[in-house]
């Protein structure tokens, strides 16, 4: 059965998306060519602990850091490394927080320097798919609804397996 949140949960909740959001934010500003998933998950996880939130991954089964961050081909969830970033990567942020007991989560993926076409093509399609389904979101509306705004999208940037 769900449970309804308290509004204290839901105040938590809040806050810990406004950090995780901050988080993000600053390492899509700051990833640039020469630095290392090493030296964003230390900015990550120094930013974070400014803002007083923790790390929601760390420990998680095992999981030896604060974020996950794979580069280009990389699957995803990937363990910070120390290669360096080169013009053209795709980088893709995957971070949680917990804050008073709630935990949120989420990813964002950035190019960079100048990305080629088929990686410029990904990574607008994907953001204007990602506003499409948001956008989709309405007292009453189904998943079906969101998926389908979200697919629309993806078809005229010719992104997906059919």
């Amino acid at each position: 059965m769900t449970r309804i949140k308290t509004t204290d949960e839901i105040a938590a909740m809040r806050e810990s998306g406004r950090m995780l959001a901050t988080v993000l934010e600053l390492l899509k500003e700051k990833t640039a060519v020469g630095l290392t998933p090493q030296d964003m998950s230390a900015m990550a996880a120094k930013e974070l602990k400014r803002l007083g939130g923790e790390p929601a991954f760390k420990g998680y089964h095992g999981f030896p850091d604060i974020i996950c961050i794979s580069v280009n081909d990389q699957v995803q969830h990937s363990m910070p490394n120390n290669r360096q970033f080169e013009v053209g990567d795709v980088v893709k942020y995957d971070f949680g927080v917990r804050y008073r007991g709630m935990i949120t989560d989420s990813g964002i993926t950035v190019g960079v320097g100048k990305v080629q076409a088929p990686e410029q093509r990904l990574l607008q399609g994907t953001q204007q798919a990602l506003e499409a389904g948001i956008a989709a979101v309405h007292d009453g509306c189904v998943v079906g609804d969101i998926s389908a705004a979200i697919e629309a999208v993806l078809k005229q940037y010719r992104l997906g397996t059919g």
